[in-house]
């Protein structure tokens, strides 16, 4: 478990790098988008509809609109590398015996004609 948290880290790190999108720096970008909210709202005396006026809904949406798809893509990366290419040997396995017990399925009822017309 350990050696396989440490792998999962170490591809973290290196989708980091190649990315350039530091999750650090994006968590900490959010944070400072909801302070300045926080600061905003309290600015107009906690009236929510005042501050959404001001443009503070928009503000905050923007940080979060850019952040949220650079964290998605670091997270997502990560996981690819450490998953690997996806395996469809499952469900490959399942269709191949479907068709072998399809194929095995024709061949008993073309058998059973033939007797069936040898008999006759």
């Amino acid at each position: 478990g350990r050696e396989m948290l440490e792998r999962f880290r170490d591809m973290v790190a290196s989708e980091v790098e190649e990315s350039g999108h530091d999750p650090y720096l994006m968590v900490s970008e959010l944070e400072e988008a909801a302070a300045a909210a926080e600061a905003g709202l309290e600015a107009v005396g906690g009236d929510y509809e005042r501050w959404a006026a001001s443009g503070g809904v928009e503000v905050l949406q923007s940080v979060v609109d850019g952040v949220v798809p650079k964290f998605l893509s670091v997270v997502q990366g990560s996981m690819r590398r450490f998953v690997g290419p996806a395996d469809h040997s499952e469900r490959e396995r399942r269709e191949h015996t479907d068709k072998v017990l399809m194929t095995i399925s024709m061949l008993g009822g073309g058998l059973r004609r033939m007797n069936y017309l040898r008999r006759k």
